[in-house]
């Protein structure tokens, strides 16, 4: 039997996780909602066995039969229904936080006697309420779509300033601009000098989501001062 857990994205979708002896794993209905899918019966008839399933879980005190998703439901779902901050808020906030409460979970010890039991349990709910304020005091990441028609992409950057994408991707995050997933930090999101869009690629097992870091006018000229400063730090030497 597992147990209901409540996540809120972005502020007003909650989101109940059933966490137990198996993965935790999401409510269907929830991320439907959080995503704005309408023809849910279609959505779930179109996912994989190995990507859904059904769970049973107490939730307020009542005996309920959810229908779930794991992480490969979750990851087909955004490629039929593409959406960045929901995306980077379940990989980099919630899957972290579920990860740890499920370790947790498998290592607590059976108690020897009623006291312990008692202690135990103090235990476990006080780790479970700190995971899960943990998760929602963790803001997502937002991700900014204005100006996308004039930004370019790194490749039409790094052609135009005659450096190497590759390269550049290195310098920008030796130089604390892009994480190490190549996209932008919240602060120069906010610069305005990227843009972050949601994308899908062809994979084996289908339409994949990603996440594609743009440069606006105001960031190609930073990075132009970028690449100036670092020749004239060369010529320096």
């Amino acid at each position: 039997m597992g147990r209901v857990f409540r996540y809120v994205f972005r502020g007003q979708s909650t989101i109940r996780v059933i966490v137990g002896s198996a993965q935790p794993v999401l409510v269907f209905r929830d991320v439907c909602a959080a995503l704005g899918i309408k023809q849910t019966a279609l959505t779930f008839a179109a996912l994989k066995d190995d990507e859904r399933e059904t769970r049973v879980a107490y939730d307020e005190d009542e005996r309920q039969r959810f229908l779930c998703l794991n992480i490969r439901g979750i990851n087909s779902v955004l490629g039929m229904n593409p959406d960045v901050m929901f995306e980077r808020w379940f990989r980099y906030t919630l899957l972290p936080q579920l990860r740890e409460l499920h370790r947790f979970e498998q290592e607590k010890k059976l108690p020897r006697d009623y006291v312990e039991a008692l202690e135990a349990l103090l235990v476990t709910e006080r780790e479970l309420v700190r995971l899960q304020n943990q998760v929602e005091q963790s803001s997502p990441i937002k991700v900014e779509h204005h100006n996308v028609e004039n930004a370019l992409t790194m490749n039409q950057v790094a052609k135009t300033l005659r450096y190497g994408r590759n390269r550049l991707f290195v310098l920008l995050r030796e130089q604390g601009f892009l994480l190490k997933d190549n996209t932008p930090y919240q602060r120069y999101l906010e610069q305005g000098l990227f843009v972050v869009r949601a994308i899908t690629i062809e994979g084996k097992s289908g339409r994949i989501p990603r996440t594609q870091t743009l440069v606006t006018p105001k960031g190609m000229q930073r990075i132009r001062q970028l690449l100036e400063q670092q020749q004239q730090h060369s010529i320096a030497q």
